[in-house]
């Protein structure tokens, strides 16, 4: 079971390196961006180290598998609502260029952030090592920060009163429920 759970969180960051790489509009480098693709890269290796120096109890295996499956799931789904526009790399700066409403962008605003902090999380419980928590844990931040920032070019860009309205209806990183009296 360990050896299938670090083949597959193995199979699903290359997935992910390679859809980034070709699904983001990469302009410039910025050293925020740099860090977080380096501190993303220690935190694999570490997941890789960990699973392969000592053995994992069968329940958090099972666990990081759900955490990888419901991950690839988001992501995906991420990819495909999102596939006709070219949408700005982490910490790119610029002006966002449209407000996204469609498919699971209808539930969440930053569905690929949380697609990131679920696999991390499963990669986390599969590892169980502080390194992969820690790591984690400060991918995590940067990445909530990248949002927070990117919130705050909507509101700064032409798209700021569109924007204002769809940040009503939808939660930042999990869908928003509304209550019956709600339109």
């Amino acid at each position: 079971m360990q050896t299938f759970v670090l083949a597959i969180g193995s199979l699903m960051f290359l997935f992910a390196a390679v859809a980034i790489a070709r699904h983001f509009r990469i302009t410039k480098a910025t050293p925020q961006l740099v860090t977080t693709l380096a501190l993303a890269i220690c935190q694999f290796a570490s997941f890789i180290w960990q699973m392969l120096v000592s053995a994992k109890p069968l329940a958090l295996l099972g666990a990081a598998l759900i955490a990888f499956f419901a991950s690839q799931f988001l992501f995906g789904w991420s990819l495909h609502s999102s596939r006709k526009t070219k949408l700005n790399i982490v910490f790119e700066p610029g002006q966002p260029q449209r407000v996204l409403r469609s498919g699971i962008f209808r539930h969440i605003r930053h569905p690929f952030y949380l697609a990131y902090f679920m696999f991390w999380f499963g990669a986390s419980l599969a590892a169980g090592h502080w390194t992969t928590i820690a790591l984690s844990l400060v991918l995590v931040a940067m990445l909530a920060l990248a949002a927070r920032q990117e919130e705050k070019n909507f509101a700064t860009s032409p798209l700021a009163s569109d924007y204002a309205v769809y940040r009503k209806s939808t939660g930042m990183f999990l869908p928003k429920f509304r209550t019956s009296n709600e339109g």
